[in-house]
């Protein structure tokens, strides 16, 4: 007897990288890694489980040409109208975690969209970043008094 085949759906995944400038997640193009992908996943598929298939994708070998290392950035994952998909939906008036089959059964369709969101970590002051040979700078008198007030 053959073991049972897991169940799976063909889903089509993008990737949305956040851009300060506009201060908007934006379509990253098949040109500098991202596009458009279709991928079987288990309907069984977690949240996580879906992000890390992604970040497989368009990070091969944990690196991206456009944006450089998968460890400096964070990741989440959006639905078909670029909204953040929490660790759980509502499925018939009750809360559940979250797969792509309660997904499947929230959105009520046939064709599944999503797409992976990329921001990269905020940079941690370290003493690696103060400039080599120069030690860091004392407080002076005159900047002392402007930041205490009058003596």
């Amino acid at each position: 007897m053959k073991p049972a085949k897991e169940k799976t759906r063909k889903i089509q995944l993008g990737w949305l990288h956040w851009n300060e400038k506009p201060g908007k997640f934006q379509s990253v193009r098949m040109l500098k890694g991202g596009g458009s992908r279709e991928v079987d996943m288990p309907v069984e598929a977690t949240k996580d489980a879906i992000i890390a298939e992604c970040v497989g994708l368009v990070f091969p070998n944990g690196s991206s040409k456009f944006l450089g290392k998968a460890t400096d950035m964070d990741f989440g994952l959006a639905n078909f109208k670029t909204e953040v998909i929490k660790d759980s939906v509502i499925v018939a008036g009750s809360e559940v975690p979250f797969t792509l089959l309660n997904y499947l059964e929230t959105h009520k369709t046939c064709k599944v969209r999503l797409y992976l969101t990329s921001r990269r970590k905020p940079a941690l002051p370290s003493e690696s970043n103060r400039s080599v040979g120069k030690p860091a700078k004392r407080p002076t008198a005159v900047t002392m008094r402007m930041t205490l007030g009058p003596c």
